[in-house]
Order: structure tokens, then C-alpha cells, then sequence
């Protein structure tokens, strides 16, 4: 019976979380409160309260559930790549979104991202997150055959995705498509291959 009821308290919690998160994207942070994610998730405020104390842990809640969804879209997009170098190409490319709800989780990252300049919890759990990213990447060229010329490894791959960020927000804005984003970004990741191959 406990089995059963931690499930329901999870998945209670979880679309708790959900409702935040479409609620920042289409409002904005600034929307992140428990009345109006309560509302959001059709229940009441003190139902929300029950699952998360204050602001600060509906909000990491939120900004955690939005990130294992992409965290999800880059598993499947990564699929059945076997070389390393492989899924790294599948991983950066995974961070471009080409369809309406990449778009959505995009807009939700991007408003905790603001958020963080003024909430340091957020900021550091986006540290922490960006600093994993980092050390797989790492590991999967450590895994793999490449070895760049470059005696800074971390640096380029730091560039890469800066690089995928940025023109992730360009799709964002309406400045770059979707496809023409992609190509900028393989261009980048093949000027890297092709420096270890020369």
C-alpha cells in the first residue's frame, strides 16, 4: 500500500510541476506563484503547499521536471548512434528545437535562465547541470578515437555549446529557422572533426 501511495504522491507532484511549467511559458516567471500555479493545476493552493513548502521549491521543481524532459528529447534523439562522436553530434543538435514543444521547453529554460540572475539557488543548480553536460561530453571524446589538436578540450567543447545555445536562441526569437540553425551548428562541429583529421 505505501508502494501505491508514494506513486499518487509523485504523480501528483509531478503534474503540480507540469502545470508551472506551461504556465511559465506562456507568462512568464513572474507567474511562478502558488496561487497562480495552483490554479493552473486545477487544485487548490494548500494542495500545492502540501507538496512544495514555498516558492524556492516549486520553482526548482519546475525548472527540474522541464530539464528531464529535454534531458528525455536527447535520449531519444541520440537513438541508436554506437560512436562516440556520434552522440555527441546527437546531443548538440538535440539542443536546437525543430517543433512546437521544443519550442515550449525552450521558453521555459529560457525564462529560469533570467530568473537566475536574481535567484542563486537556480543559478547554481544551472551551474551544476551545465558542468554535467560538460564532463559527458569529455568522456565521450576520452571514449572515443578523437583527440583534438587543441590542448584545451574543455574550451572547445565550451564553444560548441555556447554555440548551440546561442543559435537555440535564435530559433527562439524568430532570428534563425530551425534548419538554418542546424547547419551553422554542424558546420562548427565538423570545422572541430575535421581539425583532428587534418
Amino acid at each position: 500500500m505505501s508502494r501505491g501511495v508514494g506513486r499518487d504522491h509523485e504523480t501528483v507532484r509531478g503534474a503540480i510541476a507540469a502545470a508551472a511549467c506551461v504556465l511559465v511559458a506562456e507568462e512568464g516567471a513572474g507567474a511562478l506563484t502558488v496561487r497562480r500555479v495552483a490554479a493552473a493545476a486545477g487544485v487548490s493552493p494548500g494542495r500545492v503547499q502540501h507538496y512544495f513548502p514555498d516558492r524556492t521549491a516549486l520553482m526548482l521543481a519546475a525548472f527540474d521536471s522541464v530539464q528531464h524532459a529535454v534531458a528525455a528529447e536527447v535520449t531519444t534523439a541520440v537513438g541508436e548512434a554506437a560512436a562516440p562522436e556520434q552522440v555527441l553530434t546527437a546531443v548538440l543538435r538535440a539542443m536546437i528545437p525543430t517543433d512546437d514543444t521544443a519550442m515550449r521547453r525552450l521558453r521555459v529554460v529560457a525564462q529560469f535562465e533570467s530568473l537566475a540572475l536574481t535567484e542563486d539557488i537556480l543559478a547554481t543548480r544551472i551551474r551544476e547541470g551545465h558542468a554535467e553536460l560538460l564532463a559527458f561530453l569529455e568522456r565521450l571524446l576520452e571514449s572515443s578515437r578523437i583527440r583534438l589538436d587543441s590542448n584545451n578540450t574543455e574550451g572547445t567543447l565550451q564553444g560548441l555549446l555556447a554555440t548551440a545555445e546561442g543559435l537555440s536562441g535564435q530559433v527562439l526569437l524568430g532570428q534563425s529557422s530551425p534548419d538554418r540553425a542546424l547547419a551553422l551548428l554542424q558546420t562548427s562541429i565538423d570545422d572541430m572533426f575535421r581539425g583532428v583529421a587534418s
